[in-house]
């Protein structure tokens, strides 16, 4: 099947389902919260994100849009583990099982910015070797690959890490994912 075969008759009927989709506050993570709700009837989605302003905006809009789907949003941002536990922790007192988790988080292609280096992380530096203040303000790519080619490699781990709980948990029923062909 072509991507471009792919239609919205061809999703799955989730009556009844619990969906949880991180990211789903804005882009790609609202416009799959807004395509399920509208065609396939889940029970709940959650929606997961960092700003609780978007977040309202969108279970408004999922709201008109499908009103006999609950939305909730659970606040988290994937970088801070504390609110990971909390928006964990809520979600298990509410539910028994999720059904769906879309691992859609991310951020996309950002500039270069400033990394700071404090005390606190002293005991891990190599001992007698100073510091190298060349390399304190160097402009250079440290061989990373631009923007775009980090956001591509984060991607491929997504799918290697799925692929590989797929092998792990066969009895999970994670479903087989296939490249795309034009």
């Amino acid at each position: 099947m072509k991507h471009s075969d792919l239609q919205f008759k061809d999703l799955p009927e989730l009556t009844g389902k619990v969906i949880l989709i991180t990211g789903g506050t804005s882009g790609l993570g609202h416009l799959t919260a807004k395509i399920l709700a509208t065609k396939c009837s889940p029970a709940h989605i959650y929606i997961s994100g960092r700003n609780t302003q978007k977040a309202d905006l969108v279970i408004q809009d999922l709201q008109l849009l499908a009103p006999s789907v609950k939305v909730t949003f659970l606040h988290m941002d994937l970088a801070d583990l504390d609110t990971i536990a909390i928006a964990a922790d809520t979600f298990l007192a509410e539910n028994k099982r999720l059904d769906i988790l879309i691992a859609n988080a991310g951020i996309m292609a950002t500039g270069p910015g400033t990394i700071s280096v404090t005390s606190t992380g002293f005991h891990v530096a190599p001992k007698d070797q100073g510091i190298i203040f060349d390399d304190l303000t160097t402009t250079q790519n440290y061989g990373f690959g631009s923007n775009w080619t980090r956001y591509g490699q984060s991607k491929l781990a997504l799918l290697v890490y799925t692929r590989t709980l797929a092998e792990k948990y066969p009895d999970v029923g994670i479903p087989r994912m296939r490249r795309w062909q034009r």
